[in-house]
């Protein structure tokens, strides 16, 4: 009879390291394309500018104060993307621990929400 219990210890432990797994997963996907976005968004109006500037139809003070804000735009939103990246990473480490502590996790969709 123990042996029963001992296997069902190990796939509870390894169903919550499953739900982990995808919390883990899911917060880097969201981060990453966060991420992207922000590049996207950067890029695609630099090259507005830049054909502006080409054209001549803004002066090149227009030009490099556009891609000043734009550029403390990216950076500040990379910033942000980072410290919450940060935050899903340390959550993780929490319930790795918990697992470790033998404590049963809320379930994935509580887990992905928070």
């Amino acid at each position: 009879m123990a042996k029963d219990t001992t296997k069902s210890s190990v796939i509870n432990e390894t169903i919550e390291m499953a739900k982990i797994h995808v919390f883990s997963e899911n917060a880097h996907e969201r981060h990453t394309a966060a991420i992207t976005n922000a590049y996207a968004f950067f890029l695609g109006i630099f090259i507005v500018l830049f054909t502006f500037l080409i054209e001549n139809a803004i002066p090149l003070y227009a030009f490099v104060i556009g891609a000043g804000v734009l550029l403390v735009g990216t950076v500040y939103e990379r910033s942000l993307v980072e410290k919450a990246f940060k935050k899903d990473l340390l959550k993780t480490s929490e319930l790795i621990e918990q697992v470790k502590a033998g404590k049963e996790l809320p379930p994935l969709g509580k887990m992905l929400t928070q």
